[in-house]
């Protein structure tokens, strides 16, 4: 008997709930060799096809729940064994809680997206999927790893997301399962829409022009410093390596136009002397990332130097949630100090977030830099782009993933800002993964990680505005009109003409 048909018996709720749980974790697994991360529609087309089995909003809650426990256990597999590494037992301590909360979305969207479109939950799910991906972006809690557009990576239609940024290619997946499971149920129209925008998204990527060849050279230092050391007491012996190596590389023959330090490279901001003479002695356009302490606050920032003074600052606005802010820590001191006195962190307190967008100007370059966790959210590149940037610079500290796939998943996120934005993107890591990636999200050069060094790479300059910069979450929009569209059509259009329409 076909599980699929419309007209088969319903399955046993316990069945559906178990089924959708193991193609949530067979859509986390997808997501570890990106390779396969494409294939992500047919077994998302059976989470949808489960939430519309479900007897009523309740059961529904339940499969969708189970379908995030499966997904997110498998796709952020590395954090407890990164952290564990790093802090012992206590370091696994946030990994249920994480998965749990975030199932719990899942859960939420498919109870009420069952609720509220009822016969359209296969259709509905689509959109309300993609509207869930957009609020987790949102606010100092936003945790975006599970994006489903980044299941289109390896294909050329991830170049469409100069169009509509991330959510359009999280439109593609979504609606890519949706018409699958409606086809299924032989409902085939939504199918023939969503495979005719596939094949518009291919062609349109397959004949997007190369980029113009770089001009720029670049020098991207890694250090790979033990993120515990940091964290436990910062040492001027970090200053001295980020200079011997810079000063190495420039006597081996390197000419670079700007040299790119990774995240929390120096100890003391450049109005400390020894920071001063350090970065005098290098003499040349550098950016580089330090802690200030200002007005009493602590900061995550990054610093242009012209090769003789300061030009810029840019403070982290996007911090990592219960990894450089703690919300509510002076009430919930009871909580927070034995955790992080177990961690070996004890006395550790939150970094302030920034206010500004603004790229650091080095002669011609302007640089839209962003710092680590910011990568991720394509609000902040865009900003910069929108500001003047013409070049992105992300500077980050990684080594907290130690040797698991976190700081791979962190890296290939980041790849799409790229694309959304057309600029040429320097990156560099604490101990990776640094590279350079050209404006079509095509890797140029990528050095090892762990290792010590300093490596030159070259770059290009863009003044090009995408249509995503221009227009933003334009696509979170029309998701929302259609949305409002399959609600008119439940409240508004007689059964019998619904059926009309196949969908």
């Amino acid at each position: 008997m076909n599980i699929f048909s419309a007209s088969a018996k319903p399955r046993p709720q316990w069945g559906i709930w178990w089924l959708s749980s193991l193609c949530g974790a067979f859509l986390g697994w997808l997501f570890i060799p990106p390779i396969w991360s494409w294939l992500a529609p047919l077994p998302l087309a059976i989470i949808f096809w489960s939430i519309d089995q479900a007897r009523d909003s309740k059961s529904a809650f339940w499969t969708g729940f189970g379908a995030g426990i499966g997904f997110f256990a498998v796709l952020l597999a590395w954090l407890p064994q990164s952290f564990a590494a790093l802090f012992g037992w206590v370091g696994a301590v946030p990994m249920p809680f994480l998965v749990l909360a975030l199932a719990g979305l899942w859960g939420a969207t498919a109870a009420l997206t069952r609720r509220l479109a009822q016969r359209h939950t296969i259709l509905a799910l689509a959109g309300s999927f993609v509207i869930l991906e957009w609020l987790r972006s949102l606010g100092p809690l936003a945790f975006v790893w599970g994006t489903l557009g980044y299941a289109l990576e390896p294909t050329p239609l991830v170049q469409v997301a100069e169009l509509g940024g991330i959510h359009l290619l999280s439109v593609l997946v979504t609606l890519s399962a949706s018409s699958l499971a409606l086809l299924l149920k032989r409902r085939p129209v939504t199918f023939m829409v969503a495979s005719s925008l596939l094949g518009l998204s291919a062609v349109y990527g397959l004949t997007r022009p190369a980029p113009a060849a770089p001009n720029l050279e670049v020098l991207l230092v890694q250090g790979s410093i033990g993120p515990l050391q940091k964290a436990r007491g910062r040492s001027q012996s970090e200053l001295e390596l980020y200079k011997r190596l810079t000063l190495g590389a420039l006597a081996r023959g390197a000419t670079p136009d700007l040299i790119v330090f990774p995240e929390g490279a120096i100890p003391n901001p450049p109005d400390v002397a020894d920071t001063r003479a350090a970065l005098e002695s290098i003499a040349r356009p550098t950016i580089f990332g330090a802690a200030p302490y200002i007005g009493g606050q602590r900061f995550n920032s990054a610093f242009a130097w012209d090769g003789t003074r300061v030009t810029g600052r840019f403070d982290k606005i996007k911090l990592v949630p219960f990894g450089e802010f703690f919300p509510l820590q002076d009430e919930l001191q009871l909580i927070y100090q034995p955790i992080f006195r177990g961690m070996g962190l004890e006395g550790l307190r939150g970094t302030a977030p920034g206010t500004q967008s603004k790229p650091l100007e080095l002669g011609q370059i302007r640089a839209g830099t962003y710092i680590c966790y910011e990568s991720t959210f394509p609000g902040i590149s865009r900003r910069m782009v929108l500001n003047g940037a013409n070049l992105l610079v992300n500077i980050s500290n990684d080594a907290w993933f130690g040797t698991t796939l976190g700081a791979e998943q962190h890296f290939q996120m980041g790849r799409v800002r790229a694309i959304e934005t057309r600029r040429w993107i320097a990156r560099a890591g604490n101990d990776g993964i640094t590279a350079v990636i050209d404006p079509l999200g095509n890797i140029r050069q990528r050095f090892a990680r762990l290792e010590v060094g300093a490596f030159s790479a070259r770059v290009g300059l863009n003044d090009v505005i995408t249509p995503f910069v221009h227009f933003g979450d334009w696509v979170i929009a029309a998701v929302v009109f259609g949305l409002l569209g399959i609600a008119i059509k439940r409240n508004f259009v007689h059964d019998s003409d619904v059926d009309a329409f196949a969908i």
